[in-house]
């Protein structure tokens, strides 16, 4: 038995549904009322071009019909939403690990300083210092433009690739 794999593009799952079709893409374009070069720039990733909703739910009853298993279509959504999802965890993740990537490098560039207030502060203790502050900046720069950026959660709509 030929194991199934899941559509993860748009082309995935129309080549997954006019393979079933025993009139592959032309029965599919029948269908739906459009030219087969249509069907074929929805499944093209370099076009613009997406299946509509309403052609997708007639190209997924017949390939049922046809003895398909599953929902190209559906599955193929679920794998976009997934992948979304998994990608805005991953953002929230960074912002999370430079937040104590950029306390330690605070409390670090806080003592350096601190030191200075001492007597006996030397040019190395000077240099550590705007070493630790430098380090501290560098840190803080990489987290503004995802802070700029905003929140990631993956329950926020966000355009399908």
């Amino acid at each position: 038995m030929t194991k199934r794999v899941l559509p993860l593009t748009e082309g995935d799952a129309i080549a997954q549904i006019t393979a079933a079709l025993p009139g592959g893409i032309a029965q599919a374009a029948q269908l739906v009322g459009r030219d087969p070069s249509t069907v074929y720039r929805w499944g093209n990733p370099d076009t613009d071009d997406s299946t509509p909703v309403s052609c997708a739910i007639i190209l997924e009853r017949a390939y049922r019909e046809a003895g398909g298993v599953g929902s190209p279509f559906g599955e193929y959504m679920a794998a976009v939403a997934s992948l979304a999802d998994a990608q805005a965890i991953a953002e929230n993740i960074e912002v999370h690990r430079l937040a104590i990537e950029i306390n330690r490098s605070a409390g670090n560039a806080n003592a350096e300083i601190g030191e200075l207030a001492l007597p006996g502060a030397t040019d190395k203790d000077w240099r550590e210092a705007a070493e630790a502050t430098e380090t501290l900046l560098q840190k803080l720069t990489r987290i503004v433009p995802l802070l700029k950026r905003g929140p990631r959660l993956p329950d926020q709509q966000q355009q399908p690739p």
